[in-house]
């Protein structure tokens, strides 16, 4: 959002403490109230496995170099091919992770869907960071959010269409819409903030 502030702390001292509380508090609260509102526990050990995969992510995150991701062989390409690399990511795992599981038969479903899902997460990765990412603009990273977020997006826009819902999704086409209008703001906003550095 802001990426001429990028090297400033946003917060310090017992702040670091207390937003990072109140994010957990906003989680758990979340968590009970979708229980409570849907009717439906999600399984513990579901969030027993991804409580771990967070500490396992978090560790990585201390111990990685800050730049493993960026440090490819490759000249940097256009934010376009980001965008594409990134939207088609998204899409894939979209149809892996959402619609297979919806579709498959039989004990070797999850199977399958792990294992697919995984090899397209570890494909992307690995042609993202074959790139020299120092050669980066913030257009870049603005491409590759905005195609991660696509599907959510696109998604959000069709479920006021979907009839066969059973609850409210009234006003998600404009949710949607403004998350569109926003990353295309971003984009423009950095690619002007490109040009002024040059």
């Amino acid at each position: 959002m802001y990426p001429e502030r990028q090297v400033e702390p946003w917060i310090g001292g017992r702040w670091q403490i207390i937003v990072p509380t109140l994010f957990i508090l906003d989680v758990i609260g979340g968590y009970i109230l979708f229980a409570q509102v849907s009717g439906y526990w999600p399984p513990v050990p579901q969030y027993v496995f991804f409580i771990i995969a967070t500490v396992f992510l978090i560790l990585g995150a201390y111990r990685l170099p800050a730049d493993w991701a960026r440090r490819g062989q490759k000249t940097m390409t256009s934010p376009r091919t980001i965008l594409l690399i990134s939207t088609l990511a998204a899409f894939i795992c979209g149809i892996i992770f959402w619609i297979l599981p919806n579709n498959l038969l039989g004990w070797t479903s999850p199977i399958l869907v792990i294992t697919l899902g995984l090899s397209v997460i570890i494909l992307t990765i690995r042609r993202l960071t074959s790139y020299d990412w120092s050669g980066a603009s913030p257009v870049h990273r603005v491409a590759l959010a905005a195609g991660s977020l696509s599907p959510l997006i696109l998604g959000a826009m069709f479920q006021e269409f979907d009839g066969a819902r059973t609850d409210n999704t009234s006003g998600m086409f404009l949710v949607g819409f403004a998350f569109i209008l926003l990353l295309l703001s971003l984009w423009r906003k950095n690619v002007k903030l490109g040009d002024a550095e040059k």
